[in-house]
Formats: C-alpha cells, sequence, structure tokens
C-alpha cells in the first residue's frame, strides 16, 4: 500500500493540458509531447481515473515506438506503467503482459543489475501474487532483492518495501516463521528512517497482523491492526479513503475470534467511506459486501449473509477478478447449504468450480475446498456415492499440492470414512479412519487430544459391524485421552460413554451399560440431549429386565428432557411413547398401553407421509391393544389401517403383510364374518406359499385356520382337504409324532367322528396309547406314499387295517381299501429297494 501527500491534481492536469494543446498546435506530433503525456497520465493515477489514465500512457507509447530505438528503457518505463494501470484495474494477464515487455526492454537497455529491472520485478512477483502462483512470486521478489541489496544501502526504504512482499508470500505459503523474520526487517528499516506515523509503517503493522492472524494468533493480530488504524488517523479525516482497508483489516480479525458484531461494524465502517468514494472503489465495495455476507453468514443470519453477496455480485461486472467471483459464488453455496436448499447450493458450488478450472491459474486450495463443498451437499442429501467422490477429488489435491496441510488431509479422510460407514462399506471406512490415524501418530505426540475423535469414530465404525469387541477397544482408547482433558472434552466423554454402554446393551450386559450410561450423564450438562440417549439406554434395560417400574422412571425422566429443550427429534419422542405403551402392554395396563401408542401415532401422523411404515408398526400395536381388550370391531379397523399402509410401501416385507392378512382373518373369524375370514386367509396363503415357503410353521397355521373355519361351517369334506395339506407340510419338516401334527392328527379324528357318527373306542384298547381312526392312519399313510416313503406307508396302512379289524362293527369297504394299499406300498417298497 502506498500513501502519498496529494497536491491539487486538478490544477496540474489543466496545467499540462494547456501546455500540452500548445506544444501540438506548435510543434505537431513530436517526440516531447510524450512526456506530456505521461504526466497527464500520472495525474490521472493519482486521481484513480485508470481509463484515462490508460488512454494518455497509451499515446505516449505510440509516439515513443514512432521516434525512439524499440529497445529504449523509456518505452520500458511507459510499459510498466502501463502494467501498473492494468494491475489497478485487475486486468492481470494485460499487467503481465506489459511488465515482461518492459522487463525485456530494460534489459536490453540497461542490463540485468539495474534498479528498473528490481522495480519491474517486483511489479511482475505482485501479479503473480495476487494471481495465487506463489512460487513465481516468491522468484521475482527474490530477483528484485537481489539487485537492490546489490544498488541500495541496507535501510533503503524501496528495499524495506521487497521484505514486506517477501513477507505476504512466506505468509501465503504458511511458513509464519519466515514471513515473520522478513516483516520484521522491513520494520527495522522503517523505524530507522520514518517517523513513527508515517503511512509504510501502517502498512508493516497490517503485514504484521495478517501474519499473526493466519498464525492464529488473534490478540496480537489486532494489537498490530490497532497500531495500523492509530497512525492512519493521525493522518487523515475520519472519512478518509485510506483507512477503509484498515478497517477492512480489523473487520476480518473480528470475524476470525468470532466477535461477528464487531467485524459487522468495522465491515460497516469500511463500507461507508467506500460508498463515498464510488466508482473509483467499486472493487473495495465489492469485496467490503462479501465480507458482511461472510460475517452473517457466521452469525447464521444467512438471508443477510445472501443479500450482501448478492450486492457484491452486482458490482462484479466491471472487474475481472474471476478469483473473488469465485469465492462469493462458494459462500453463496455455504449459505444455501445451510439453508437446505441443496440444489441452489450446488448450483453456486459448480459455478465455483467453472470459474477456477477458466482461471490462468489453477487455484488448487480453493478447488479442494469447494469439491469438499460439493461432497457435504450430497452427503446431506443421503447421496453418498457423488459425495464420495466429491470428497475423494478434494483429499487428491490436498494430497498433491498441500502435502504439509496434514489437518485438511485427516478431516478429508474422516469425511470419506463416514461416507463409506453410511455406504455400510465398514471396511472402507476404517481404512480411512486408520489412515487419519496414521497422519496424526507421524505429526502429533501421543497424548494429542486430537487422537480421540479417530480412535472414537473407529470404536463407531465397529460398534455398527457390531464388533463388539474391537467397538470397546477403540471406544476406551478415545476415552483415556479425554479424561485428561475433561474440561475441553465433557460432552465428548459424555458421548463416548454412551456409546460403551450402548455396545454392552448389545451384548447383554446390562450392569456395565447402566454403569457406563450413568458415567455419560456424569459429564452431560444438565437437560442436554445427550442424556436422552444415556435414560433411553437405561430404559432399554429394565424393560429387557422386565423390571417396569424403573424403565417407566427412565423413560419419564427422558420425555421431561426433551420437552424441556424444545427436542427437535419429534420421532425419537414417539418411539419413546412406543416403549412406554410396550410397557404397559406387558404389564396388562391396555389402557394406559393404548393412550401411549396414541400419543406415538399422534406424533407420527404429525410429521410423516401418509403411507410411512412406522405409522404399520403403530397400527399393529394399537390393534394388538383392542384385541386384549375384546373390541373386535376397533381390532379389525387398526389391523386394515394397517395393510392399507403395508399395500402401498415400495419393497413390501412379505412376512409382515402375510401376517397382517393372518391377523384379520382371525379377526373376522372372531365376529362370525366367515367370507371375510376366508379372504383373508386366501390372501395370506398366497403369501405364504409364494414368497416364504421356508416358513413351514406359518403355512401349517394358515392351512390349520382354514381347515378350522370350514369345520364351524360343517363342510367336512373341505375341511379334511385342507388339515391334509397342514399335514403334508408339517411331514416333510417334521417327525411323524411331532406334538404339533399330533394335535392336527387329533382334528382330523374328530372330523371323520363327526362326518361318520363313528364311536371312540380307544379307551377300550389294549393299549394305552392314545390311537386314531383307521381313517387317520390312512390318511397319514398316503402322505407317505405321495412322498415315496413307501415304509412308513406301509405301516401306517397296516395300523389303519389293525385298528379297524377292532371296531365292533367294522367297515368291510374301509377293510378292502387298506388291504390293496397295504399291497400296493409293498410292491412299491420292493420296486425302490430294487432300484
Amino acid at each position: 500500500m502506498t500513501y502519498r501527500h496529494k497536491a491539487n491534481y486538478r490544477n496540474s492536469l489543466e496545467y499540462y493540458k494547456k501546455i500540452l494543446h500548445i506544444k501540438s498546435s506548435f510543434y505537431g506530433l513530436d517526440p516531447t509531447l510524450a512526456s506530456m503525456y505521461n504526466n497527464i497520465a500520472l495525474v490521472y493515477t493519482e486521481l484513480n481515473d485508470n481509463d484515462e489514465a490508460l488512454s494518455n500512457y497509451m499515446k505516449a507509447l505510440e509516439i515513443e515506438l514512432k521516434f525512439l530505438p524499440s529497445n529504449h528503457d523509456k518505452i520500458g518505463t511507459t510499459y510498466n506503467n502501463i502494467g501498473l494501470l492494468y494491475r489497478n484495474k485487475l486486468h492481470y494477464n494485460e499487467a503481465l503482459s506489459n511488465y515482461e515487455k518492459a522487463r525485456e526492454i530494460f534489459l536490453n537497455s540497461l542490463g540485468k543489475d539495474h534498479l528498473n529491472i528490481a522495480s519491474v520485478d517486483h511489479n511482475i512477483g505482485d501479479i503473480y501474487y495476487k494471481i495465487g502462483q506463489f512460487d513465481k512470486a516468491f522468484d521475482y521478489f527474490k530477483e528484485a532483492i537481489d539487485i537492490q541489496s546489490k544498488l541500495l544501502s541496507d535501510n533503503h526504504v524501496d528495499l524495506a518495501k521487497s521484505f514486506n512482499s517477501m513477507a505476504a508470500i512466506y505468509c501465503q505459503k504458511e511458513n509464519y516463521a519466515e514471513a515473520l523474520d522478513y516483516c520484521k526487517k522491513a520494520h527495522d528499516i522503517q523505524t530507522n528512517c520514518l517517523p513513527k506515523n508515517h503511512p509504510d509503517l501502517a502498512a508493516t503493522y497490517i503485514n504484521y497482523g495478517t501474519i499473526n492472524l493466519k498464525s492464529n494468533k488473534y490478540s496480537e493480530a489486532l494489537k498490530y491492526y490497532e497500531d495500523s488504524l492509530e497512525i492512519m488517523l493521525t493522518l487523515y479525516k475520519d472519512d478518509h479513503c485510506d483507512l477503509q482497508s484498515t478497517y477492512d483489516a480489523i473487520g476480518e480479525i473480528y470475524l476470525s475470534i468470532e466477535n461477528y458484531e464487531k467485524s459487522i461494524e468495522y465491515y460497516e465502517k469500511a463500507l461507508k467511506i467506500q460508498l463515498k468514494m464510488l466508482p473509483q472503489t467499486e472493487n473495495e465495495v465489492r469485496l467490503t459486501f462479501s465480507c458482511l455476507g461472510s460475517a452473517y453468514s457466521k452469525q447464521g443470519n444467512y438471508s443477510e449473509s445472501i443479500k450482501n453477496f448478492e450486492k457484491a455480485l452486482q458490482i462484479r461486472s466491471k472487474s475481472e477478478n474471476q478469483l473473488e467471483i469465485a469465492s462469493i459464488f462458494s459462500s453463496m453455496g455455504f449459505n444455501y447449504q445451510n439453508q437446505r436448499n441443496y440444489s441452489e447450493a450446488l448450483r453456486y458450488y459448480e459455478k465455483t468450480i467453472e470459474i477456477h478450472s477458466n482461471l490462468l491459474t489453477t487455484f488448487y486450495r480453493s478447488q479442494a475446498v469447494t469439491n469438499n463443498n460439493i461432497g457435504n451437499v450430497y452427503f446431506n442429501q443421503n447421496k453418498y456415492p457423488e459425495a464420495l467422490e466429491y470428497f475423494k477429488i478434494s483429499l487428491n489435491m490436498q494430497i498433491k499440492y498441500f502435502e504439509t496441510n496434514y489437518s485438511d488431509q485427516i478431516h478429508s479422510y474422516y469425511k470419506i470414512g463416514h461416507t463409506y460407514r453410511k455406504l455400510k462399506e465398514y471396511d472402507n471406512a476404517i481404512i480411512n479412519y486408520k489412515k487419519a490415524l496414521e497422519i496424526q501418530t507421524n505429526y502429533l505426540s501421543l497424548n494429542d487430544d486430537k487422537f480421540a475423535k479417530t480412535f472414537y469414530y473407529i470404536g463407531y465404525t465397529f460398534y455398527e459391524q457390531e464388533n463388539s469387541a474391537n467397538a470397546l477397544d477403540y471406544f476406551n482408547k478415545a476415552l483415556e485421552i479425554q479424561l485428561k482433558y475433561t474440561d475441553i472434552h465433557s460432552e465428548d466423554l459424555s458421548i463416548t460413554y454412551n456409546n460403551i454402554a450402548g455396545v454392552y446393551l448389545r451384548d447383554k450386559n446390562y450392569d456395565k451399560a447402566i454403569f457406563n450410561a450413568n458415567e455419560s450423564m456424569k459429564y452431560c450438562p444438565k437437560n442436554h440431549e445427550l442424556s436422552i440417549a444415556s435414560y433411553d439406554i437405561i430404559g432399554i434395560i429394565y424393560l429387557e429386565q422386565k423390571q417396569f417400574h424403573n424403565a417407566l422412571d427412565a423413560y419419564s425422566e427422558k420425555i421431561n428432557i426433551m420437552k424441556d429443550i424444545s427436542y427437535e427429534n419429534r420421532l425419537e419422542l414417539s418411539k419413546t411413547y412406543h416403549n412406554i405403551g410396550m410397557m404397559h402392554f406387558y404389564e396388562l395396563n391396555y389402557d394406559l398401553a393404548l393412550a401411549n401408542f396414541q400419543q406415538e401415532l399422534d406424533i407420527e401422523l404429525e410429521i410423516l407421509e401418509s403411507t410411512h411404515p412406522n405409522l404399520a408398526v403403530t397400527y399393529h400395536h394399537i390393534a394388538r391393544v383392542y384385541g386384549k381388550k375384546q373390541n373386535s370391531k376397533k381390532k379389525l379397523e387398526y389391523f386394515h389401517k394397517e395393510l392399507n399402509i403395508r399395500l402401498t410401501t415400495p419393497q413390501l416385507n412379505y412376512s409382515d403383510l402375510a401376517a397382517n392378512y393372518h391377523n384379520l382373518s382371525l379377526t373376522y373369524y372372531e365376529l362370525l364374518d366367515f367370507v371375510g375370514a376366508f379372504k383373508m386367509n386366501e390372501e395370506a396363503l398366497k403369501i405364504a406359499c409364494e414368497h416364504l415357503s421356508n416358513d413351514y410353521e406359518f403355512l401349517i397355521t394358515l392351512y390349520c385356520d382354514a381347515g378350522a373355519m370350514y369345520f364351524t361351517e360343517k363342510d367336512y369334506d373341505k375341511s379334511l382337504e385342507i388339515y391334509e395339506k397342514a399335514i403334508e407340510i408339517g411331514l416333510n419338516y417334521l417327525p411323524v409324532d411331532d406334538v404339533n401334527l399330533k394335535n392336527i392328527y387329533e382334528i382330523l379324528d374328530e372330523i371323520y367322528y363327526k362326518k361318520n357318527n363313528l364311536i371312540d373306542l380307544s379307551s377300550k384298547n389294549i393299549s394305552q396309547t392314545k390311537q386314531f381312526t383307521s381313517l387317520t392312519y390312512y390318511t397319514i399313510g398316503n402322505i407317505f406314499n405321495k412322498m415315496n416313503n413307501y415304509e412308513r406307508a406301509l405301516e401306517l396302512y397296516q395300523n389303519a387295517h389293525q385298528i379297524e379289524l377292532q371296531m365292533l362293527s367294522t367297515n368291510r369297504l374301509y377293510i378292502e381299501k387298506y388291504q390293496d394299499s397295504i399291497a400296493q406300498a409293498k410292491t412299491n417298497l420292493t420296486k425302490s429297494t430294487l432300484e
């Protein structure tokens, strides 16, 4: 920054123009006119009228190129001045082109060791600094210093200026020790050669402030900025244009220390001055609007932030500083992201990347940040494959271009790990967390509290993998570190203890689970949402142990905290009402169970879509309560509500759907509505046969239910047919004497007695073992025959034949049928043996 005591430039301008008019009238196009145009251009430059200044420099250049040798140093000076103007207009490509022309002329006319070369080298370095090519900027600044060191005294103010530029480079490269060293060199020269209130000293104080700010030494940074401001206020009026940059700098430091009100206050002071100086201060106004946007964004006032960024963008058309525009777009994306307007967020982030890719140089750091932000948007949208892609792009840039920026790399590994966890690719998640751990191990002490977070992430991933041993190992490693920093990690301690409790809960180690849940609450602030999770664990444990009174106490505390802090997760509240309802259901307190299930339902209807699967579960439990209350009509109503949701669920759970139809069938049966009962049973059987064929117990139950309904309607033939299907399924999985099958045999017996008016003579049999009718044995034999189990079929046919012979009144037709079946079974058995 350059400060001058300005004369009456308007009068100077009029004077130069008069002389120019006289000379041009008298001599025509003359070489001496070039110096006049140069002087006029210089005055316009001081008046911040860059366009007029540039026009006059161009006229001077045209004359010089016509009358002077092509390598004359005056032409080089004019090219240099034109470059300065383009630099001020932020036209960096044109500025660089003119500087390079000037340098080539100076080298040819003056040699490499000349102060003009040092000056133009410094200017070229400044352009490369502006466009972010810090290595090239460094090289040119160093060449300038080398020349100045040879030709100037050690305490020359121009050398101090170059030292300040090197300090800025080292600051950008995050080598703050070197930056401070160069800043000190500049400061030492200035304090020896300049008065204490000289503007160059103010500029150095700003550099000191910036270096300390970048080093996170906020109090030192603020002191230097205030020292700079103190000098400015002694030199200028309160609304002087040069004050605005210092106000901006102080606004930035307050922004960094999260004092957003103060930050906004100083940015507004800067803006007030800048608006008075329009249009010359358009660039500054744009930047300050951007800074205000950042401050409001940090404050959480995203709407006001967006307004300020939009004001900044309205001014951008007159500037070619695409890097600033990209920064604004990125900030706009961040605001929309926080407002959960993800489509707008993505639109602005994509604009940011587009600008970066079209710039003179690639701004890898900014691109890495933007790609990370896009990854965050996709992550928040649950689009995890897309998020993973952008997080990896960001990480690759960090590794390739910023090897020593380990903090960003660690956070990228975290993000990638989190995304793999969401994708349930737990092994990949652990690999990335361990890469973060590897970096930390190489560059941090083993007791550094940052390890705790990585240990925690690895532990939680193992927890999600249901690998309890490894989960506990890493949770305890995190805990060991956090316990050393209880002042700064109290909430982290609460979370870790709570997750350890969760591991023990899943392993049914209830004593340790309760102990760690209570430890979690010790470190948890009163009425904090973390205690909600701990009370939930305690409630679940007592519910599992059937200690309903203790469970109710825990759940009641949980609900009280949720109400006190206006807990946003309403689904968690509904889940708690569900658990309380289940507890009352187990205790046979059906009215209280129904009341809690109804509260659960009210919340779900408020926040979920009408077809959400959670509603089906709640309707199911309400139906069960009405069943226990002997209210079959209400029970039927809620089972139907459950069915309506299950039928609209995109991914059908056939087991739940079939069970739903089964419950409806039984309820219709209770109401003696056999048409409805049969219809629901048929639907359940259809699903079970097509999708649940391995669930033989459920199939047997459904067939037995249908058989029972036909029996009630005295359709004995149909009832027998259905029960035979149940037996046939059962014999494929169960031994013939299984107790469940025997129950069906007895039902068959009863049907045969009803159908044939038989008398039960089993009590008169010599054997005390219960014997069934000959027809039952015969039916079972037929089933084994269909199954090609001829040996068991023969045995049962023979039992049927023997029992029939013991009847007081034998049925000759039965005996003949049994004898034929015995003969056929023997034949089949012989054939199967020969085969």
